[in-house]
């Protein structure tokens, strides 16, 4: 069944330009046998890990005037932006024969697309690395491109302006933040479908911000009128939002390395949103992927409980992050040495898998001075391996378990932790050790052997990191920054300050 379109095919409004004025700052290069536009940024500029915009254009290309000043006031804000050419030197605008069929040409187009975007991103990929931090922008005919890199792993963000060729299941499948640009009058993107796509962005719980610039038609973004104030301050708000989109988006993945930056980045997004220092921490949370975030949201639970406070104060968030981020480096780096063979694969993977879990117990949590730990991680851990609240899962790491030292059975440490994973109450530390003989002390050095830190394994948090908080946004004093919709349900929670 083919999904109801959202935003209409090429049309008329998508092939009206204004020529804009100003001297191009980048160059082409050729990636994966695409011509690119680069536009990089200067060394005044750049901070940190190399940020990379990859930019899809409109039908006129990355190599049209509008478009390469627009990437290149990206690039001016510290990032590399890559434009790639998927027109292969054949732009819309150089038809002016009477005889141009422009649905040919669009068809001829989306098949080249089609196949030259996925290689072309790999290369991208590959040529900056896996430290960057990506973010995709889409304009017109290059929206469904941009929402294709957002899908990658390595992508943290990503924005469209007046987008075209977009479906429902587009906006069903965003999982990055979007931020998008819309014109009020847009036959390609109409208000009716603009209203289904918030609703699909919102049933699916999606991270997003809508921006509807009023007065403005298709193409606003790249195609405008400069010499319109309305439509010329509207297209330099666009790129500004979506730089700040992109500075702000930056999913933490848990490298230590990258922990500084990310402070900064949050420090300053909250700000610029209003958020109270009191609440940075729950906003940061929010920033935060994969196991790391569910260790992150015990702790916090864990932190309140025990200290009695409503929020988690920031500098103690930071302290303990980095615990847990540095812990789980090492348990990364560290090699296992047992002699149950059959199950040291099997638990390194495990380790490999999540090692945010082993690193919580490792780390501790500090309340007022004080080393706690958490039993919930333990049910994290347990769940992780196979012991779940409906017994053992098949083809897990507990099943192996079962099947290498019980043969079926289910008694001693195995029955407590079956009890554990089904019941979530960790049982106390004597009951576990005093039942662990019942298969020795080979699995539990395979869980916690290599914790050999005489402070329960907590690394040094007050070590220092290299890297250096990005500086704030060079615009943001005289244009005021978007309001991020993931901060608004925060202020919602501010509590009064009488």
């Amino acid at each position: 069944m083919t999904s109801p379109v959202l935003a209409g095919p090429i049309g008329d409004c998508c092939v009206q330009s204004v020529k804009h004025e100003g001297q191009p700052l980048g160059k082409t290069i050729e990636i994966a046998g695409v011509a690119t536009y680069l536009s990089e940024p200067s060394a005044q500029v750049q901070n940190g890990a190399k940020k990379v915009i990859l930019f899809f254009p409109d039908v006129f290309g990355p190599f049209y005037l509008n478009n390469q000043l627009v990437q290149d006031y990206f690039a001016s804000q510290g990032f590399y932006v890559l434009g790639i050419d998927y027109f292969f030197g054949d732009p819309v605008y150089i038809h002016t024969e009477a005889d141009f069929h422009r649905p040919t040409w669009v068809e001829k187009s989306i098949r080249q697309a089609k196949e030259a975007v996925p290689k072309w991103i790999d290369a991208v990929l590959q040529l900056y690395g896996p430290d960057a931090k990506y973010s995709a922008v889409g304009y017109c005919f290059g929206g469904p491109y941009a929402l294709e890199a957002a899908a990658r792993d390595q992508t943290v963000a990503v924005a469209f302006a007046h987008p075209s060729r977009l479906t429902e299941d587009h906006f069903k499948n965003v999982t990055k933040p979007l931020l998008i640009a819309a014109a009020e009058i847009d036959n390609a993107f109409p208000a009716a479908s603009r209203r289904r796509a918030i609703d699909i962005l919102t049933e699916n719980k999606a991270t997003f911000h809508l921006q509807l610039f009023s007065g403005v038609v298709h193409g606003f973004a790249t195609k405008g009128d400069p010499n319109d104030e309305n439509n010329r301050w509207a297209k330099e708000e666009a790129a500004r939002s979506m730089i700040n989109w992109f500075i702000s988006y930056p999913f933490f993945k848990g490298s230590s390395k990258d922990l500084t930056s990310w402070f900064g980045i949050v420090e300053r997004a909250c700000d610029e949103n209003e958020v109270l220092d009191i609440q940075y921490s729950e906003a940061a949370i929010v920033f935060i992927q994969g196991d790391l975030a569910h260790v992150m949201e015990e702790r916090q639970l864990r932190y309140l409980e025990k200290s009695g406070n409503l929020y988690w104060r920031w500098e103690e968030f930071k302290d303990d992050i980095r615990r847990v981020v540095l812990e789980a480096e090492k348990i990364m780096e560290e090699k296992t040495a047992t002699p149950l063979d059959k199950t040291k694969a099997a638990f390194e993977r495990l380790r490999a898998e999540h090692p945010f879990i082993f690193a919580s117990a490792g780390a501790g949590l500090m309340v007022g001075g004080s080393l706690v730990i958490i039993p919930a991680l333990g049910i994290l851990a347990l769940n992780a391996i196979g012991f779940t609240s409906t017994g053992v899962a098949g083809g897990s790491l507990a099943a192996l378990i079962q099947s290498i030292f019980y043969r079926g059975a289910t008694a001693g440490l195995f029955s407590i932790l079956q009890s554990a994973g089904a019941t979530a109450v960790m049982p106390a530390a004597g009951a576990i050790a005093g039942a662990s003989s019942a298969i020795g002390a080979g699995v539990a050095s395979l869980l916690y052997g290599s914790k050999k830190d005489s402070n329960n394994g907590s690394p040094d948090s007050s070590q220092p990191s290299t890297d250096s908080p990005p500086p704030p946004y060079p615009g943001h004093a005289s244009h005021p920054p978007v309001n991020y919709a993931v901060y608004r349900s925060k202020r919602s929670k501010s509590p009064s300050l009488s």
